[in-house]
């Protein structure tokens, strides 16, 4: 982290629907594990305390009372280990039940993020079970896990002592949708976004996933680290294909295969982010809560690939178009000139 670097982990741990215990057993497991190899953030999917296919258990108090208890298994777990992790749960707030991201930091929750865009439509019916999280644009507590905790739709949690590192929290449909939270929460300064998702597999939905991925940290000049339901999940209507990704400024740093287990791990380079913002000028700015967290700054080992030549392909065909296309740009704007200042005759000087 001393150079600006941040190394982050996307998890889709085996689980089982409705079995909250267990499924907090491996959650823990993918903390330690991302903590073992130098992590300072770790994702897991939307509502992977209990599992996203639910159904009308989500209308039990058996499943709320449960979840809740892994939600604080996991919170201790975390006591003692800098790392930010972020998990989904089923969390009641005024009387109201909210899909929701619980941010934990060192054996405590920070915050609690509800979900802003809830799906009834097609293969989702959210709507039956959940309300819409823009109730709570503004902040609100609950108490939960024995504690008193904020509960707010749109919140940055900012390292305090490495304040490039500032994240930003949206669950699923909140990335699909036009207009959606990461607008605001980058224009608060998030330079990473988590998504907790639920997004099912059909053919060809891993392209345009990854192709979602890739423009919202691009357009927000973010990073992203996408976590997705997998193994374990009901398939009597939906299957789920652990596709965890994380990218970085319109680029993927890390991913992993559709049905192949469900971990990408990367570094993020928040410094640059946070500089590119600087420089572009557009980029808005916008006011929201910000929850403080302090982490001790280390050495960040590097495994993401950095290009020796970045502007340079490496492929012939690929180089080829580009040395063609640098000289279509160079003659375009020497033809517009010649043609402007109406010159006959051109000199190359060569020395």
């Amino acid at each position: 982290m001393r150079d600006g670097f941040v190394k982050a982990a996307a998890i889709s741990p085996d689980l089982k629907v409705g079995d909250c215990a267990y499924n907090a057993q491996r959650i823990c497991e993918g903390i330690s594990k991302a903590y073992d190899e130098g992590c300072k953030l770790v994702v897991f999917p939307e509502l992977s305390v209990c599992g996203y296919t639910c159904g009308d258990l989500f209308m039990q108090s058996v499943l709320m009372s449960a979840a809740e208890d892994a939600v604080a298994k996991i919170r201790d777990h975390c006591a003692g280990k800098q790392i930010f992790a972020v998990v989904g749960a089923p969390v009641v707030a005024g009387g109201k039940l909210y899909n929701s991201a619980v941010a934990i930091y060192d054996g405590k929750i920070l915050g609690i993020v509800p979900k802003r865009n809830v799906p009834s439509y097609s293969e989702f019916y959210e709507g039956r079970y959940f309300e819409k999280g823009e109730r709570l644009d503004n902040v609100d507590k609950t108490y939960y896990c024995g504690d008193e905790v904020e509960v707010c739709s749109k919140a940055v949690f900012r390292c305090l002592n490495m304040r490039d590192f500032c994240i930003g929290i949206e669950i699923c449909e909140d990335m699909w949708i036009a207009g959606g939270p990461a607008d605001a929460l980058c224009a608060a300064g998030a330079t990473v976004i988590c998504n907790l998702s639920a997004s099912d597999e059909t053919v060809g939905k891993d392209e345009y996933r990854r192709l979602l991925v890739k423009t919202a940290s691009g357009k927000c000049n973010c990073a992203y680290v996408y976590s997705d339901c997998g193994e374990g999940e009901s398939t009597t209507d939906l299957v789920f294909s652990a596709h965890d990704m994380i990218a970085e400024n319109g680029a993927i740093l890390a991913e992993s295969k559709p049905f192949e287990g469900g971990f990408a791990v990367s570094e993020i380079d928040v410094s640059k982010l946070a500089a590119e913002r600087i420089k572009q000028n557009t980029t808005p700015s916008q006011p929201l809560k910000e929850i403080g967290f302090f982490s001790a700054l280390s050495e960040t080992g590097l495994t993401r690939n950095i290009e020796k030549l970045p502007f340079v392909p490496q492929g012939d065909a690929d180089r080829t178009a580009r040395c063609e296309r640098v000289f279509s740009i160079q003659a375009h704007g020497l033809a517009k000139r010649m043609k402007h200042t109406d010159c006959g005759h051109l000199v190359v000087g060569l020395s």
